[in-house]
């Protein structure tokens, strides 16, 4: 499967990128959700941060709605996103890996 991975911190991005490399995924990796959304057409599924500068993890899964992409939103603080989001599913930091791996095979 084609993911994108967003988020603003590099740690965070390139630990989910290698693990979901490994698993045998491509992955394209962005830091915001303006870099993401050239990506979109091509995607199977977005992996993102919710609290990143500029476009935030929900609008980006707004867009991603529009588009027919299952988007899942990583959170450090669950109760800041709003009931309104338009993700598929939200997990909070810190995560398992597990977590997004089953939401993969459950959405692709």
């Amino acid at each position: 499967m084609k993911i994108v991975v967003v988020d603003d911190d590099r740690l965070v991005r390139e630990t989910v990128e290698g693990i979901l490399e490994a698993y045998g995924h491509t992955i394209i990796a962005c830091c915001s959700g303006e870099c993401a959304v050239q990506y979109l057409k091509d995607a199977d599924a977005v992996v993102t941060d919710f609290s990143m500068g500029g476009m935030t993890g929900a609008e980006l899964a707004g867009i991603c709605r529009s588009v027919k992409v299952p988007v899942l939103i990583m959170t450090g603080a669950i109760d800041s996103v709003p009931m309104s989001h338009s993700a598929d599913r939200v997990i909070q930091k810190p995560f398992r890996i597990k977590e997004i791996i089953s939401w993969l095979e459950a959405v692709c």
